[in-house]
């Protein structure tokens, strides 16, 4: 009885756990103190997609090891981040790792100026006519009996998720239906 009392209690200890700073579960952790252990993986992740590189560009196979030059150079850059955005962004996280990397190990020195906006050819926006989504529905063979009259399944529509159908004022003919627009914007 005491063994199954503790397996239908352990689910409600095991949520009741705290989530520990990161420095408190790890080895090694100078800069990201104060961070949930639940949040270094996806902080670490971010880094890493922001560099586009993987976790062996700063991490040797033991990861609590500093041997890597790149790991005290994350850390100075963390640090950096972090005192631009308490002085500039009232501490709100504004400047990112992919701020200034966007995937690259190194930044651009210089933006590309090939590409700015005001060096672009504006191209005008592209219309393109959208079919309405109830010409792409099957027509049902002649004879076949909807409700409320529908002569087709353009005719009608579903009203609920229970599978009954009833008949809607689309007209049969989709000539009198205007397609809608989508403009697409290279922008």
């Amino acid at each position: 009885m005491r063994y199954l009392i503790a397996i239908l209690i352990a689910p409600f200890l095991a949520a009741q756990t705290p989530d520990l700073p990161v420095e408190q579960t790890k080895k090694n952790i100078k800069v990201l103190t104060g961070v949930p252990s639940s949040q270094l993986i996806p902080t670490m992740a971010f880094m890493a997609n922001s560099l586009g590189v993987t976790c062996a560009n700063c991490h040797a196979q033991a990861y609590e090891s500093d041997e890597k030059p790149a790991k005290d150079a994350a850390r100075r850059m963390i640090a950096l981040q972090r005192e631009l955005n308490a002085k500039y962004y009232d501490g709100k996280t504004v400047v990112t790792c992919n701020t200034c990397h966007q995937g690259r190990v190194t930044p651009a020195a210089t933006p590309d100026l090939a590409n700015a906006g005001w060096n672009r050819l504006s191209a005008p926006a592209r219309v393109t006519p959208l079919e309405p989504a109830v010409q792409l529905l099957p027509k049902n063979p002649e004879g076949t009996d909807f409700p409320c009259g529908a002569r087709n399944s353009r005719d009608r529509v579903v009203a609920s998720g229970e599978g009954d159908a009833r008949a809607c004022d689309l007209p049969s003919d989709s000539s009198d239906r205007q397609a809608p627009q989508r403009v697409m914007d290279d922008r």
